[in-house]
């Protein structure tokens, strides 16, 4: 995850999409009812051990830096209506190297 500030990232949000701000955690009315997180998930050399024969496989090379991007919750100042999808927050991907949105959902 990148170490980039709020304000920063507030920064680029409102630069790249006027009218939106950046938002913590999950609001509404679903935030309880997320799924808790399984901790008993088999380690990636057991499951690679147990499907392909080997637990040793080639590096990744193609995967992204973590330390540059950032993936947050953005949602409009104006919403329309809270049962329109489009009002609802979206996933934002944040480059702090290229200093823009490099992916949005929706």
């Amino acid at each position: 995850m990148t170490k980039m500030s709020r304000k920063k990232l507030q920064g680029i949000i409102e630069r790249e999409e006027p009218g939106a701000r950046l938002i913590e955690g999950v609001p509404g009315p679903n935030a309880e009812r997320l799924a808790a997180v399984d901790f008993d998930t088999p380690d990636l050399a057991l499951l690679r051990e147990k499907f392909l024969g080997s637990s040793d496989a080639a590096p990744l090379t193609d995967a992204v830096d973590d330390d540059d991007v950032a993936i947050v919750s953005v949602e409009k100042d104006s919403k329309r209506d809270p049962l329109d999808r489009a009002s609802r927050p979206k996933a934002f991907v944040v480059s702090e190297k290229e200093g823009r949105v490099i992916g949005r959902q929706g």
